[in-house]
């Protein structure tokens, strides 16, 4: 009986120790209410056609669901991101054994012009790169799309995080 009394506990402790907590982030957008995002060109030569695009859609994504403001498809909007695909290469990074390569890298630089014109002292114009490997079996054709977006999730936090977070 006590053992059993003892396991309830226990049991107990375990499901109130192990809750999960959603926080949104500590979002700093000060006056502005609303928020144009442009549409992103490519630049860079080896990359898709749709990919400036795919980035917007991305980031007007995360601009939606992290913060309190409002998309407005207007040039007078609070907040503006305009910018780029500058970059978009696919490079070896894993050698096997008889200098055959086990893993390819994508590379990703999206150059970003950030305008907040309630507050002119957090506008910025800056570069955000990252990565995603892949088998180098597999055809870029084959993995594409699901590669561009992780990366695309990971620049897309990055340049929310640098307009609207203080870190």
């Amino acid at each position: 009986m006590n053992h059993m009394r003892f396991s309830s506990i226990l049991i107990l402790l375990f499901i109130t120790g192990c809750t999960i907590q959603y926080k949104f982030q500590d979002v700093q957008v000060g006056d502005a209410k609303t928020a144009l995002i442009r549409q992103f060109t490519v630049s860079a030569p080896l990359a898709p056609p749709t990919a400036g695009q795919q980035f917007s859609i991305k980031l007007q994504d995360v601009v939606q669901t992290q913060s309190k403001l409002n998309l407005s498809p207007n040039e007078d909007a609070d907040i503006i991101f305009d910018g780029s695909i500058s970059r978009y290469t696919i490079a070896p990074v894993s050698v096997q054994q008889g200098d055959v390569t086990a893993q390819n890298r994508l590379t990703i630089s999206v150059n970003v012009v950030f305008t907040n014109k309630t507050d002119p002292k957090q506008n910025y114009d800056q570069s955000f790169t990252r990565f995603a490997d892949f088998a180098s079996s597999s055809d870029i054709s084959q993995v594409q799309d699901q590669l561009l977006e992780e990366i695309y999730d990971l620049i897309s936090q990055d340049v929310f995080n640098k307009a609207f977070s203080s870190w």
